[in-house]
């Protein structure tokens, strides 16, 4: 999940990609409708990327519930993604886990099954995982 883009791949055990989708939803797009619901809420003219973000992972501003403002984008924003990868999954016939990976990996944390794993710093796993090929690992 990045920051405009959400790109969904499957692939079998040999590395072959099944299939794959590539869609027009990412985190910053919700980050932005979060800071604007969020100002509207609190009567506030701007708040930070940064400040946004946090909300949206803990429905809180400082001290103050926002739920109210977070839930209806972060929701959107999930039942879009997770439509997909179940409808992918439909299609290849996967029951398996899957990975969810990158800098918006973390709005979706809530909402995943025991299926669904997120790594520690999802933002980096894809570096992680190119620099870890390259070295042939």
């Amino acid at each position: 999940i990045g920051g405009t883009t959400t790109d969904i791949v499957v692939m079998s055990d040999s590395g072959m990609i099944v299939d794959r989708r590539a869609l027009r939803t990412g985190a910053l797009s919700v980050v932005s409708d979060i800071q604007r619901s969020i100002c509207q809420e609190l009567n506030y003219n701007a708040i930070t990327h940064t400040d946004a973000i946090t909300a949206a992972c803990t429905k809180m501003f400082g001290r103050v519930d926002v739920s109210s403002s977070v839930e209806p984008y972060l929701s959107k924003f999930q039942d879009e993604i997770l439509h997909h990868v179940d409808q992918i999954k439909k299609n290849c016939g996967i029951r398996e886990s899957f990975f969810v990976v990158g800098g918006g990996a973390n709005f979706l944390r809530d909402r995943l099954d025991s299926q669904g794993f997120i790594p520690e710093q999802p933002e980096l796993s894809l570096a992680r995982g190119l620099i870890k090929m390259s070295l042939g690992f």
